[in-house]
């Protein structure tokens, strides 16, 4: 399973400004420019951005894979020493992206891969840190639209049933318990959705979990609204 998902809060260090936007959860939530952004300016300091993630649970430790994602672009590009790092679990990780930064201001994809790492790592505030040389009147400024999470997992054997027992509610609440198998696809399309990725070579294992919800032994009576 892949689960890709933005912050759900801020975390312990937030220095970096609201640009745009409802809130700075929001501002990196998509990927839609100058529309929502956050903003860190430097001419000698750190300015360090931290987020918290949904918890994964149930899962096999450690994960399969996960990665930290964020588009930015420069705002100013000051005529002093630049970094602009990652922070994996709160720790700073990765290189100095700044070089990858283009410089005609345009927004760009930088990644950073964890390998794979502990699920209580995971589960771990990220984020990411700037600092500039220069002074006041040659200081940078960087520009942040989105930032998010991407996770590869396996669900533990003694999950409930695995797929997670929650996550199968949620299906059968939304799209119905006689599903078929001939239907996975449409159970796929749902979940990418909703920011998890359910690959074909899982299909027959998640309809098995999916259809041992509606004995009555696991029948939930669900309130769904919107």
């Amino acid at each position: 399973m892949i689960q890709i998902d933005s912050p759900i809060e801020v975390g312990a260090s937030s220095d970096w400004a609201l640009g745009a936007g409802a809130s700075k959860v929001a501002a990196v939530a998509t990927n839609d420019g100058d529309t929502s952004f956050l903003s860190a300016y430097s001419g000698g300091r750190v300015n360090t951005q931290l987020f918290i993630f949904p918890p994964l649970v149930g899962i096999t430790d450690p994960v399969t894979a996960a990665s930290l994602s964020l588009i930015a672009r420069k705002g100013i590009n000051g005529s002093g020493g630049q970094s602009l790092f990652f922070l994996w679990n709160s720790v700073v990780a990765g290189t100095n992206q700044w070089a990858n930064l283009p410089t005609d201001y345009t927004y760009v994809g930088l990644p950073y891969s964890a390998g794979t790492p502990a699920v209580a790592a995971t589960n771990g505030q990220h984020g990411f840190y700037m600092s500039a040389a220069g002074g006041p009147s040659g200081g940078t400024e960087i520009w942040a639209t989105m930032f998010f999470r991407s996770v590869t997992f396996e669900f533990t054997a003694v999950d409930s049933e695995g797929f997670s027992y929650l996550v199968g509610q949620w299906i059968v609440a939304a799209l119905g318990a006689g599903l078929l198998f001939r239907e996975m696809p449409k159970v796929a399309a749902f979940l990418r959705r909703n920011g998890l990725l359910l690959e074909p070579r899982e299909y027959a294992e998640a309809f098995r979990r999916i259809r041992a919800l509606t004995f009555p032994q696991h029948f939930v009576l669900l309130d769904v609204k919107g």
